[in-house]
């Protein structure tokens, strides 16, 4: 925690968490932007995308023993986006490779884990906000497509004032006493990224628009805005009735967005407001009607109040 807090100090991160917000700010109906409205005074952006929205490339060395003969067919020619359209993966038949060029092994020699034998993963364009892109052929403006072009549309620039950081999103965030080096790593390179967008814009504040990547609630100690969808049905408890967890749960539905009920979403909101105010550091809660998780930057009337919370911060 400490060095999470040092670290967005001392490059005075400006966070905007997602899911979004409601304010009196009329904006323009999305795609509706023309040149004139460019704004005067730019806060470089670091967007971060969503579970699948990473571009994740792999290279198969001859250390690699495929389980099905047609695993193998990249075998030696280089980098190859391993999940790039998740239709092609289910139609050339190749989703018992993806599940096995996918997955990870523990080393308990290392106390990390790491890809199987023979396969090796990057995570493509890092830094730049083009380092998305959407898996679902239904959904064109997921994974920050639609986000992307309203910055662009205010004059926003890819690698001036708009950055990208994707990650490799089979690696989560270690418990205290676990190592992860890709963890480190990416968290080395986010910290680059921050100070080398805040210096390639007169040393402004950087607006960091991120997901919570665990459920330990370790507040950035920075002006932070926190916005969350509310009113749509979402899970509450999963029961299993007489103990028996061969058969199907029964679900019991609440409030939420859809994917976090709002239980957990006021507890986390709680803290962080707690934890900001012990230090007089500016706080705000606010609660979107109707808003799902997942469309939080798609739907038009949600993508309002995101662009309007991205203009206060640039004011």
């Amino acid at each position: 925690m400490a060095k999470n807090t040092v670290f967005l100090g001392l490059l005075q991160l400006l966070p905007l968490l997602l899911p979004p917000s409601l304010r009196d700010y009329l904006w323009a109906a999305p795609s509706d932007h023309d040149m004139d409205q460019q704004l005067e005074v730019y806060h470089p952006i670091i967007l971060q995308g969503g579970f699948s929205c990473s571009v994740l490339e792999a290279r198969l060395t001859d250390a690699y023993t495929p389980s099905l003969p047609h695993c193998g067919a990249l075998k030696g020619k280089g980098w190859f986006p391993l999940w790039n359209n998740t239709s092609d993966v289910v139609d050339h038949d190749y989703m018992p490779c993806f599940e096995e060029q996918m997955s990870l092994v523990f080393d308990p020699a290392i106390n990390d884990y790491r890809n199987q034998p023979g396969v090796e993963t990057r995570v493509a364009n890092f830094g730049s906000v083009y380092g998305f892109s959407y898996k679902d052929e239904s959904c064109p403006f997921c994974c920050n497509v639609k986000i992307r072009n309203e910055l662009e549309a205010l004059g926003y620039q890819d690698g001036v004032t708009l950055f990208g950081a994707p990650y490799d999103i089979r690696y989560a965030p270690p418990q205290p006493g676990q190592c992860s080096k890709v963890y480190s790593d990416y968290f080395a390179r986010v910290k680059d990224l921050v100070q080398h967008a805040s210096e390639k814009n007169a040393n402004k504040p950087v607006i960091f628009r991120v997901l919570p990547t665990n459920m330990r609630v370790e507040a950035p100690m920075v002006p932070t805005t926190y916005l969350n969808g509310v009113g749509i049905q979402t899970t509450k408890q999963v029961v299993y009735w007489d103990g028996n967890f061969d058969v199907s749960p029964e679900n019991v539905y609440g409030n939420g967005d859809g994917v976090v009920n709002w239980i957990s979403v006021l507890a986390f909101a709680k803290e962080l407001k707690r934890q900001h105010y012990s230090e007089n550091i500016f706080f705000k809660f606010v609660k979107i009607p109707n808003a799902t998780h997942g469309d939080i930057t798609i739907q038009d009337n949600s993508l309002k109040i995101v662009m309007a919370e991205i203009l206060e911060a640039n004011s």
